[in-house]
């Protein structure tokens, strides 16, 4: 009787080994770092990856108002640079940031501009919409890896001025927080009107600290 059941049940179990190996399988999302580079990561790591389109940026630490915005958010003067970074089509300047006493990667901020050519009303409105369709991609892109979207009171490190006047939203996942920005820049016509001619995307990813992460657990 046993060894009928197993004739019987074994190609069942065979196949559905088969079916579960051949399904693809869900995509992996990593929330301890930033495109594969861990948090903590040193300089030479993100030099490493980007190779000659990253460079080492210094001028900050020359800069007091500069130095003391990056010090406010926790990193270092010290940030490395790459001018092109293409996230879901949309090319940014990527900023990486480190932690002032470890020399770690603590935050990657991604940043898109928008500029209208002139004032003129449908030029004008041709950029707020691509800003839009940018912000609203990106939203779904992020929404995607870090299921859990964060109310914008619990958000850390919440947007200065002029974001808060325009949209934010926040996420958190294990050891990341990632906050989307978007802000509109305006023009004064010599007829004393503005416009919202310009707009600015920005995306922050920052390490939770560990203690935070292990609180939250």
């Amino acid at each position: 009787m046993i060894a009928l059941l197993a004739m019987l049940i074994g190609p069942s179990l065979n196949a559905a080994t088969t079916l579960a190996e051949l399904a693809p399988s869900a995509p992996k999302t990593e929330t301890g770092g930033f495109g594969g580079i861990p948090w903590g990561a040193s300089p030479e790591a993100i030099e490493e990856k980007f190779g000659d389109t990253a460079e080492r940026d210094n001028d900050s630490c020359n800069d007091a108002f500069a130095r003391q915005a990056l010090a406010e958010q926790g990193h270092d003067c010290f940030t490395i640079k790459v001018d092109r970074y293409v996230l879901e089509g949309i090319p940014f300047a990527a900023s990486f940031r480190f932690d002032p006493h470890s020399g770690g990667l603590g935050a990657v901020v991604l940043t898109s501009s928008l500029k209208s050519r002139n004032l003129n009303p449908k030029a004008v409105r041709k950029v707020q919409l691509e800003c839009q369709q940018n912000y609203e991609r990106l939203a779904r892109q992020i929404a995607g890896t870090f299921p859990s979207p964060v109310l914008p009171h619990q958000a850390r490190g919440k947007p200065a001025e002029p974001f808060t006047k325009g949209s934010y939203r926040a996420w958190e996942g294990e050891g990341t927080s990632v906050i989307l920005s978007r802000s509109f820049d305006y023009s004064e016509h010599w007829k004393h009107w503005r416009r919202a001619d310009g707009c600015a995307v920005e995306v922050r990813y920052a390490a939770v600290p560990p203690e935070e992460v292990n609180s939250a657990e």
